[in-house]
């Protein structure tokens, strides 16, 4: 399921076109966008660019991300969680920036959606302010709050039963953050 190869096949493109223009132009507020909006795209295997239509790419887009959610709520209803999320959905990851993304989250799990982002941290630069990196830098949080690491540098979890992540964890702190 990738929304980067839909638009390369659906609209003819090369893959690192469609990549650039799922970043750059991608919307799945369908509604929104007139017939008549163009996008100059990339040919493939030819010089120069042509026209797409900006709502034919939107439309690729919604229901690709409408079946990923389709699939998301399945596995949570399937495992017993569906009545357990009085929250609602958080969604992280870079195409949680894409325009029209919580709308249609929204409909299709009928309770509230919002976006993760990364908590304000000292030291982190703008770029990783954003949900792409919401999940990872989420995950180094609870390391640090669950785990430390040893003098030898061999991560342990402060709980009794260590989980398999707390290695992995451990090895990030070590490669990404001052020690």
């Amino acid at each position: 399921l990738n929304v980067t190869n839909d638009l390369a096949v659906g609209l003819r493109i090369p893959f690192h076109a469609a990549e650039e223009i799922k970043i750059i132009h991608g919307r799945m507020d369908v509604n929104t966008i007139t017939d008549e909006e163009m996008l100059d795209v990339a040919a493939f295997g030819e010089e120069g660019h042509r026209p797409i239509a900006r709502k034919l790419m939107a439309e690729i887009i919604h229901a690709r991300i409408e079946e990923i959610l389709q699939l998301i709520l399945a596995e949570i209803k399937r495992t017993g969680y569906e009545k357990m999320l009085p929250a609602g959905v958080v969604l992280c990851g870079g195409t949680a920036e894409l325009p029209g993304l919580r709308a249609i989250a929204r409909d299709v799990f009928q309770m509230p959606v919002r976006i993760g982002m990364p908590s304000a941290m000292e030291g982190f630069v703008d770029r990783v302010s954003s949900p792409a990196f919401a999940t990872a830098i989420g995950l180094l949080l609870w390391g640090f709050e669950n785990g430390s690491v040893a003098e030898n540098g061999i991560t342990r979890s402060k709980r009794e039963n260590p989980s398999p992540l707390a290695g992995v964890l451990g090895w990030a702190k070590r490669a990404f953050l001052p020690g």
